[in-house]
This record gives C-alpha cells, structure tokens and sequence, in this order.
C-alpha cells in the first residue's frame, strides 16, 4: 500500500512539473510577440508614422488580451475544451475505481445457465447503450449509434485496448440478437485481437493481416454493402435506414491496428472515408483503433467519430488530440484498461472490465441464438478462391442446375452454372491447366441427369473414339431410351484441335466434322489454342485458363482487368480461369469430380 501512495505522489509531481512547463512556455510565447509590438510601434511614433501605428495598434491589443487570459486562468493551457470530470489527477481518478468482471456488469451471473439472461435482454429489444466498464460514480456504458456515430480508440501497445475492443463487442452481442446487429472485424494484428469472437453469431466477416488478399476483399464487400443501403434508403425516399419498412440489421465495423491498415491497403482509406460520411444514416458504424492517432487517421474521417476513447499514450499531444488535454498519457502502466471517453461533452475517467471468459460468453450467446430462433448474419466477403473445389456425391447434381466451379465477384465466390443449351462452349488451355477435368466435371454432371442425352469424345492413340461407359446417346445416329425423354442433347470432345485444323486428313475426324453444328446439341469442345476454332462466334461461352504470356491471354479474350490481378497463384494453379459469358467475365475455380462421379473412369491416360 507504502509503494502505491509513493507512486501515485511521485506521478502527481511529474504531472505537475509538465503542466509548470507548458505554462512557462506558453507565457513566453505570448510575452515575446507582445515585446515586439511595443518595439515596432515606438518605433514608428518616433518616426511619426501614425497610419502604421493604427495597423500594429489591434495586434497589440490581441497579444495583451492573450497574455492577460494565461495570467489569470493559472493553470495549463493547453487544456481546453471538455475537461474530465475529476480534476485532482488521473491516478486519483482510477485509483478508486474497482475494475469488474463483465460477466457481471452484463448479468450473466444471476443466473446458472448464462443463455437464458442473453435470450431475455433480446427480448427486452435491440439497444446499442450497454456497459463497459466502472466509474466511480458506478457502472459506465458507451452507446456507438447515440455518442458516434463512430469511435475512435487509442493506446499504447499493453494499455488494454484490445481487452476493451473485445468486452464491447461482447456487450454489444449480449444485449442485441445476431438478426438486429452484425459485426466485421478487421485485425490487423495478428488476428488475435478477435479470434475468440469468431464464432458469434453476429459475425458477418473476420480478417487479419496475414492474408492481405482477404483484406482487400473485405473492403470490397463492405463498399458493395453500402452501396445496397444507399439504393434501399433512395428506393424508399427516407432519410435513414432505419425508417424502412423491412428493417436492416446494423453493421459495427472493428478495426484493430487502423495504422497499419493505412500502411499496407492505402487506397482503402478513402472507402472509409465515405463509409464514416454515410454510416450514421445507413446503420453503419465504425471504430478505428490505434497505437498513433495523430497523422494517422485522416482529418475527414476523424471530423466524423464524436466518441473518442483514450487509453494510456506516450505524450500529451496523443491524449490532446483525443480528449482535450494530456492526462491521458499519465495513466499509470499498472492499470491497463483505464481510460478517457470523450464525447464531445464530458471526458469521463472509465476502469474497463476485467478480461471477460469470452469462450463461455460466445458460446453461450451462441446457445441463445438456436433458442430465440435468430438467423446468423449472412458473410459480407469470403476469402479468396480455394486452389481446389471438390464436388462431392449428390451435392452437385440436381435436374435443373449444373454447378460447374466457384466463380469470384471479387469479394465472395459463388456456384457458377452451365445449362445445356445450343450453341457452343470452348475450354481453352494449355496442357495441365485443367481442360480435361473440366469436361469430366461436366460429363458427370450432366450424365447424371435423365433430360439430358449425352456423348463424350476423346482422342485415343491418334484416334477420337466415345466413351462407351457413359455415351448416352452416339452420334450418329440419335439413341432410344433416355433420350427420347431427353429435353437436351450435349456433346463433349476433348483434344479437338485436330478436328478444327483444315490441313489434318485423317480419317478419325470426317465423322466429328460431319456432325458439328448440328441443331439442337450443346457443343462442348477442349483445345490449345483459340484459333483452331474456325467458328469463334459460334462458341460465344469460353471458359479460358491463362498461359502467363499477356499478349497470348488478351488475345484469346481475358479482359485486361482481370488479367491485372492475376499473379503467381493464378497462372500456375490447375482449374483457375475466366469464364466469358455474353456481357460479363468471371474468374473461376473449376471443380474436381469426386466419390462416384469417378466411376467408371472416363477419359482414359489423359491429363490436359
């Protein structure tokens, strides 16, 4: 206890000693341009300049009147604008401040089985006023939606800022259903500020730095979110979101480590930027966290966070800048998660609750979720294109529906369908790049569905044969049986750059030629190169997977801005391509049969 007061004395001595300096600085700074008004305009008297005399004569006054106001307020001043409620010093202030479990302050301890209290404040409604810390006045609570609409949160590293961020959101979670409120989080320390929250139901998409690609990604989804607000807000003609008559949930953007988001996606700053303009009137709110808040986070988006929470900070000029004075950069290193909020209002000192059991705590919010009967939020963004997509038994035949691959929009990746339909289809590719296994992919798709008559050709020591284990129909003639029920024909040749090359004379190839373009069958063909199609405006539909050579994939029809964000990944992994469509492009990951689609095997040794 001795070595507590002695501390606490000897902070109150150093705080004292920086308030006596700024002090004397600051009466020098308004003494000096004082003396020198007095020197310049004696000196004109002398000279009897009277017009120059009455110019210096108003700034004379003012740096007199600025003098005067430092003499008389007698204390730091520096300090301006909202002051904290306890004026006697900031260890005074959190040395009586208790620090309580969350688990407490939400309730959650009333009773034995922690759901039930959770599924009992849903049903009091949604409210974003929830509890954070203490105060020594009692329980203190922040409300993002009523003192933000955004936040802004900073510390130095080991001043409890991520203890704080994680206890809000568990608030936050505690007293709103997952149907009402969603979160992002964005950790860009790690990931381990949030890794516990991932499995709340409230989360609509985690990331960290270690995938930046997955960042990049996030943004964009969070960019298209706002968006379909601003057009459900127009549709509807109302000022606000939440004025709809289909009410949206809200979404809290969390950003831990704002800096080095800033550092490694710098054009993302600017989606924020409009995110913090827009956000209070489309239910989006934002909170930036950061170690510097000076110079790192942007003049516009900060003139739109009217919540600033200020942990302990290196110097006096940090905690200014938050709160409106330098206590917060006397915060002792033995009391992490003490705090300054400001709100535009009042700065209140605020203990923050102890580290919660944030595992019971989702997992029981979890439970609670199942009881209410509340829909988990729906993911904003997926991560990037997996280099592999197996399709399972069943799970990729349907009558109606052909999944084909994953395609990618650029923040989440989606089934992509082929119908059978007339006209024609090209896989383009060199060897390797999945040619084949496409086909296969479709093949058993499409054999496996009764409206569809199917063929496969393949080339098999120098001559194209069909695959007889799962040639439905051969051509010519038409079949019986199935496909005279079938409302689709389709044919699929691999290998088919012979068919298309005029100099070839082989034999193996008049049945195939004779046969092409026939009215009513979906042509599917595999080749090389893009050129063997003699027909280019027949095979409107190509799915193509790049060679690497820019002039070469341009040519055979990738956009260019598409090719742009092909790297290393892209161009060497097998199935990654772009499948262009009448009026659209979309890079995607084919899909690999799987458990019966492989048997019996077709497309005997061949691996293109």
């Amino acid at each position: 206890m001795k070595g507590t007061h002695r501390h606490t004395r000897t902070t109150e001595r150093a705080t004292d000693r920086r308030r006596l300096r700024a002090r004397r600085l600051s009466l020098a700074a308004a003494v000096a341009p004082a003396i020198a008004q007095l020197i310049l305009l004696g000196a004109m008297a002398v000279e009897q300049r009277w017009m120059f005399v009455l110019m210096i004569m108003p700034g004379l006054v003012g740096c007199l009147a600025s003098l005067l106001v430092i003499v008389t307020r007698g204390d730091d001043p520096s300090r301006s604008g909202p002051q904290p409620e306890e004026r006697s010093g900031p260890s005074d202030d959190f040395g009586a401040i208790a620090m309580l479990p969350l688990e407490s302050v939400l309730g959650l301890r009333d009773d034995p089985v922690m759901w039930r209290p959770i599924v009992a404040s849903w049903l009091d409604g949604a409210h974003t006023d929830v509890p954070i810390g203490t105060t020594a006045k009692g329980v203190a609570t922040l409300d993002i939606a009523a003192q933000g609409p955004h936040a802004l949160v900073a510390g130095t590293t080991g001043s409890g800022k991520s203890v704080l961020l994680q206890n809000w959101c568990l608030a936050l979670a505690v007293r709103n259903p997952p149907d009402t409120l969603h979160f992002v989080f964005l950790d860009f320390k790690g990931g381990s500020t949030f890794s516990q929250l991932r499995g709340l139901p409230h989360t609509a998409g985690i990331v960290d730095d270690l995938d930046i690609r997955h960042a990049a990604r996030a943004i964009v989804g969070l960019e298209r979110e706002l968006k379909r607000r601003e057009r459900l807000v127009a549709e509807a003609g109302v000022p606000s979101i939440d004025r709809l008559g289909n009410a949206q949930p809200s979404i809290i953007i969390v950003i831990d480590e704002f800096h080095v988001l800033r550092q490694q996606l710098p054009d993302a700053i600017e989606r924020f930027i409009r995110i913090a303009s827009l956000g209070r009137s489309l239910g989006m709110h934002l909170i930036a966290c950061t170690q510097h808040p000076l110079g790192q986070v942007h003049a516009e988006m900060k003139s739109n966070m009217a919540l600033n929470l200020c942990l302990r900070v290196r110097d006096g000029m940090q905690s200014a800048e938050l709160i409106g004075s330098s206590a917060a950069a006397g915060i002792p290193p033995t009391m992490p998660g003490a705090f300054y909020s400001n709100d535009g209002v009042t700065v209140t000192p605020i203990r923050s609750c102890a580290p919660a059991d944030a595992r019971s705590i989702t997992a029981a919010i979890g439970m609670a979720c199942r009881f209410h009967g509340a829909r988990p939020a729906d993911p904003l963004f997926t991560a990037p294109l997996p280099a592999r997509v197996a399709c399972g038994d069943g799970a990729c035949v349907a009558r109606d529906c052909v999944p084909f691959a994953l395609g990618d929009d650029g923040a989440r990746f989606h089934d992509v369908v082929l119908q059978p339909q007339e006209g024609g289809i090209a896989i383009i590719g060199g060897r390797g790049r999945g040619k084949t296994t496409a086909l296969r992919m479709l093949a058993a798709s499409w054999g496996a569905r009764d409206d569809v008559a199917l063929t496969v050709t393949y080339l098999s020591d120098g001559t194209y044969v069909d695959a007889a284990d799962i040639c439905t129909v051969p051509l010519p003639p038409s079949g019986t049986g199935r496909d005279s029920a079938a409302r689709h024909r389709a044919w699929l040749i691999d290998d088919a750059d012979m068919v298309f090359n005029p100099a070839c004379d082989r034999t193996c190839t008049d049945r195939i030629r004779r046969n092409l373009y026939r009215e009513g069958v979906a042509l599917v063909v595999a080749v090389e190169h893009p050129h063997s199609l003699r027909r280019p405006d027949f095979f409107r539909t190509r799915l193509i997977f790049p060679s690497g050579d820019r002039a070469t994939d341009l040519m055979n029809g990738i956009p260019s801005e598409l090719l742009n964000q092909f790297g290393h990944e892209e161009l060497t992994t097998p199935g990654r391509g772009v499948l262009v469509e009448p009026g659209r492009a979309t890079v995607v990951q084919c899909m690999v049969p799987s458990g019966s689609f492989t048997k019996p095997a077709f497309f005997p040794g061949e691996t293109s």
